[in-house]
């Protein structure tokens, strides 16, 4: 993936009215995002706080957004014993600045959604009796779990970036702050409030600034533990709090809910804390399957000798759930657990070899090769060949070149399809390969053959291409032959496309 171009955008909190007497609190939030085309003038909704999504094509209200921020702004002026009249009444007006920069969503080839991370910078502002301003931000690398994350939580793929206002940005924190500081009531009581709320997002954005307040902060956090719904943002939050969080969170690890015990390992994997290893392996074979999923989870963020073994042993649980958490977990580990990754290629569970061809691909370990050659050539499921096929692609091997030729008269057309693409992708050492399949008896293995010879574009080829149109002027051979042709002289003089 490229380095993204950067698409800045604004949010604004706070806008005052014509009239002087009647002065709202206005929160638009303006995204750069790939949008739906044909998106009209957003209309104003009755909230008090109104969000936005803007592209280059218009401008639409995002009210799945709205009404969470409406929620964390009604709870905390709320808590400060202010209504949304009474504050509408008074001379108060705020302002909240956003800027994302870089591409927000991307696509693989195999469909697979990705996120590609986003920096956010924002600045909150009061004006009135009581002057208030500040400023926050928040960076996310492309294709972190975090950032992942967020993708996840998302409704649509081009929502994904909006959640940063609300969850990620510092977004609840500056507000709780600027009415902790304005009403002159306790931050850590306002951001309570909004780690009970329903909404994940707003329980994220809570415990991330409770997270930055030290003891208070952290007996909050460890209090919301006992609520099954609020355990896991506050885990979590427990987890950004360096090495005293961690301390509290191992020491959690042995309460007997198993809510508590569940976002307890999940967030010692978000921490990335090497002694959550031990907590994770046990949690794996807990007789609760929620807690050997978890424990798989983890496995899969801290890595090493021990986690490879005990996600080994998982790919044999009788829940299938975890199982493919330990398949997709030895995938984040990658080349250690290569050896393991290959022999998942035969299970008995499509799923799991599924995605351990995936995995073996995203590793580019040549060794892997031979056993992707004989998934791929073999397996009955359409899915599993063709992660097979990416995955010889991505490794780029010349040695797979003649199992993907193979695949060419494959009884399933997608997998033939993919197996064509495979070879142009690999490009001029396919060749031989290529011009060896033109003699063969299957008259689709040779019309894929001469189409991929025509999209790779080496003039070493036109010999055979030739030949094949002159012989066969009247049949698909000779039409797809003249193609091919055309599009290697178009290659060679500079204004041919490559790929089909």
């Amino acid at each position: 993936m490229g380095r993204p171009e950067c698409m800045p955008c604004e949010c604004v909190l706070g806008a005052r009215p014509a009239l002087p007497i009647a002065v709202g609190l206005l929160v638009v939030g303006a995204i750069s995002l790939l949008a739906a085309t044909g998106l009209q003038e957003a209309p104003k909704p009755p909230h008090l706080v109104r969000v936005v999504v803007n592209s280059r094509k218009g401008s639409l209200t995002a009210p799945w957004v709205m009404e969470q921020a409406d929620r964390a702004t009604t709870i905390l002026l709320a808590e400060a014993g202010v209504t949304k009249s009474d504050f509408q009444s008074k001379d108060y007006g705020a302002t909240l600045h956003v800027e994302v920069a870089g591409r927000a969503l991307s696509r693989e080839i195999d469909g697979r959604i990705v996120f590609s991370g986003a920096e956010i910078q924002g600045e909150i502002a009061l004006d009135g009796p009581v002057p208030y301003a500040e400023q926050f931000g928040l960076r996310l690398a492309p294709d972190s779990p975090e950032s992942m994350s967020m993708f996840l939580h998302a409704k649509t793929p081009e929502q994904a970036p909006v959640w940063f206002v609300l969850e990620r940005s510092g977004f609840v924190g500056a507000l709780a702050r600027m009415v902790s500081r304005v009403w002159k009531k306790n931050e850590v009581i306002l951001l309570a409030k909004v780690l009970a709320d329903k909404d994940p997002s707003l329980r994220r954005g809570a415990a991330a600034a409770l997270s930055k307040l030290g003891k208070p902060g952290m007996e909050t956090l460890t209090s919301g533990l006992r609520q099954a719904s609020v355990a896991p943002e506050a885990a979590w939050g427990l987890g950004c709090m360096g090495e005293d969080g961690v301390r509290q969170l191992l020491e959690l690890s042995k309460s007997g809910e198993w809510w508590v015990r569940e976002a307890v390992v999940r967030a010692l994997g978000s921490a990335a804390d090497p002694r959550g290893v031990g907590v994770a392996v046990q949690a794996i074979i807990d007789k609760d399957q929620r807690l050997r999923r978890a424990g798989a989870y983890t496995l899969g963020r801290l890595g090493g000798k021990q986690a490879v073994a005990a996600l080994t042993g998982a790919l044999q649980d009788e829940c299938a759930e975890v199982r493919h958490e330990a398949i997709m977990s030895l995938g984040e580990i990658g080349r250690p657990a290569i050896k393991e990754l290959m022999g998942a290629l035969v299970a008995k569970d499509a799923f799991l070899r599924e995605w351990a061809a995936r995995a073996l691909g995203k590793s580019k370990d040549p060794a892997a090769v031979p056993a992707l050659v004989a998934a791929g050539s073999k397996d009955g499921e359409r899915e599993v060949c063709w992660s097979c096929i990416q995955a010889l692609e991505e490794i780029a091997d010349v040695r797979a070149i003649d199992a993907l030729v193979g695949m060419l008269c494959h009884p399933n057309e997608d997998v033939q399809a993919r197996a064509e693409l495979g070879l142009v992708n690999v490009g001029a050492p396919a060749l031989p390969s290529l011009l060896n399949a033109l003699n063969q008896e299957d008259k689709h293995l040779r019309l894929r053959a001469i189409r991929a010879l025509g999209a790779v574009g080496d003039e070493r080829a036109l010999s055979a291409l030739r030949e094949i149109r002159e012989s066969h002027p009247r049949d698909d051979e000779g039409t797809e032959a003249a193609v091919a042709v055309r599009r290697i002289l178009a290659r060679k003089g500079g204004t041919g496309p490559r790929a089909p």
